[in-house]
């Protein structure tokens, strides 16, 4: 799990929250100009870096087996954020294993309670 979050903080929160999420979603509220170079970066930084999440999950309902994790729980508001972004909605291409994660996570009680609308 450590490793799991790890990969998370290094290389997928770089990328989610600090190149696409704070642009698209972020810098409007402030009435900030978004950096579409850095965005364009990030997409193709985080396409990239989802393969190894991919595998983590694997054919799993959770990131590292069948119970939820603090990586399951690290990483889902980030991609609630993330997935009201053009980038999140069809402009970054997501792995099949992924999907079904979010999916699964989504229905969660505390995910729904917790939902916030940014875009």
């Amino acid at each position: 799990m450590l490793e799991l979050v790890s990969c998370i903080v290094s290389y997928i929160y770089p990328a989610i929250v600090g190149q696409i999420i704070v642009e698209r979603l972020v810098k409007p509220l402030l009435g900030q100009n978004t950096d579409e170079p850095n965005i364009e970066k990030g997409a193709r930084r985080l396409e990239r870096r989802l393969r190894v999440l991919e595998g983590y999950v694997g054919d799993n309902p959770y990131m590292l087996g069948q119970s939820i994790s603090l990586a399951d729980l690290y990483l889902i508001p980030m991609w609630a954020y993330f997935l009201q972004t053009p980038e999140g909605s069809g402009g970054v291409t997501i792995p099949q294993n992924m999907d079904r994660w979010w999916a699964k996570v989504s229905q969660r009680p505390s995910v729904v309670a917790t939902e916030v609308a940014l875009a």
